[in-house]
């Protein structure tokens, strides 16, 4: 009897090789996400600690023109957070979007290995009906032989 062979193996490779293309996207991705968060964190800490240099200076008093620099900077660094954070949801966003995709290719995989494992079934029953044959066919020929 030949080999179990599977109809749509290829597409089901096709789908393997997909999910862990997805994988790896998603990893991508949240390694961004991370960098970024690493990012504001680091400019948070910059931005807390220059507040707290300010409040020193403002309270043993400062020139204006000092003033203006710090406010510059808090600016320049709250500019640079919204924009840090706008780019963590856009992150957010893309790795949703391959999630959906992983999901439905795990969905596709799934329901074909439904169809192998009921293919592979189908297959077991004629190996059976085949020895079942060829074991009624010996039985008969040494019947007849007798």
């Amino acid at each position: 009897m030949k080999k179990f062979v599977f109809s749509l193996q290829s597409w089901y490779d096709m789908q393997l090789s997909l999910e862990k293309q997805h994988k790896m996207q998603i990893g991508m991705i949240e390694a961004k996400i991370m960098a970024c968060r690493d990012e504001l964190l680091e400019l948070s800490r910059g931005f807390d600690k220059t507040k707290y240099e300010y409040t020193g200076e403002v309270s043993i008093g400062m020139a204006v023109h000092r003033a203006g620099h710090y406010g510059a900077f808090f600016d320049g660094t709250k500019a640079a957070m919204a924009e840090v954070m706008e780019q963590i949801l856009k992150l957010e966003e893309e790795k949703e979007q391959w999630m959906k995709k992983l999901v439905l290719v795990r969905r596709d995989i799934k329901l074909l290995e439904k169809l192998r494992e009921s293919q592979y079934c189908d297959y077991l029953e004629e190996v059976k009906k085949h020895q079942d044959k060829f074991v009624d066919d010996l039985v008969s020929y040494r019947v007849t032989i007798s």
